[in-house]
């Protein structure tokens, strides 16, 4: 068996479930509007994921190691912003191969208690202060693009009139019961005070497949 392409929206729902907190985004990602921009392969129980419709093109692997290297060996692209966990780390080795390669936190909040404070809400109209907020970052704003502010749940804060500080989510569903927000290292001090624990570690980064070359 090979792996194949899928757009049965019920099985690979039903497949993320089995592994929910790791499936967070590829959930997400299953509302219309959302799974048209999705390339889905399927092996047995496994499944892979790449997201075209932000730059950096997401690669996610729900899969253990036998499966993860055959799935990213089949996969209809040659570079994306790959997620794996540790022990799916050694079967990529060969098959795509990190330019860079950052250890992450997969936080989950169980019990949300809504903390006071004065914020704005953002739209589209604040697209150009939010780009030019996420420039002078870390590196924090490479996984968003401007259809998030549509979710209508982006909030800013300023100081002296100036948006200091942005806050929303990289997926929204009501319809998985889902939303998920990147971290950063100032982030996730914040999301410990507020009650949000490591459920498990994992890698990401932008990656090429290892016979690829980039144009000259």
């Amino acid at each position: 068996m090979s792996p194949q392409p899928t757009t049965d929206r019920a099985e690979i729902r039903r497949l993320l479930n089995r592994d929910r907190d790791w499936s967070l985004y590829a959930l997400g990602d299953l509302d219309d509007g959302m799974f048209e921009h999705c390339d889905w392969l399927a092996l047995g129980d496994s499944l892979a994921l790449v997201f075209r419709a932000i730059a950096i093109r997401p690669i996610f692997v729900l899969g253990d190691a036998a499966s993860t290297r055959r799935l990213l060996a089949a996969l209809p692209h040659d570079s994306g912003y790959l997620n794996l966990k540790p022990d799916q780390l050694a079967a990529a080795r060969g098959v795509f191969e990190y330019r860079e390669c950052h250890e992450m936190h997969r936080m989950i909040l169980e019990d949300f208690v809504p903390r006071g404070g004065s914020t704005e809400p953002l739209s589209r109209a604040n697209l150009a202060e939010i780009g030019r907020l996420y420039a002078a970052g870390d590196g924090g704003g490479i996984a968003f693009a401007p259809f998030q502010l549509d979710t209508g749940v982006f909030r800013g804060i300023r100081r002296g009139g100036e948006l200091v500080a942005v806050a929303g989510v990289q997926v929204f569903s009501r319809q998985e019961s889902v939303a998920a927000a990147g971290s950063n290292a100032a982030a996730v001090h914040a999301y410990e005070r507020i009650g949000f624990r490591t459920r498990c570690r994992y890698y990401e980064g932008l990656a090429v497949r290892c016979t690829f070359r980039d144009p000259q």
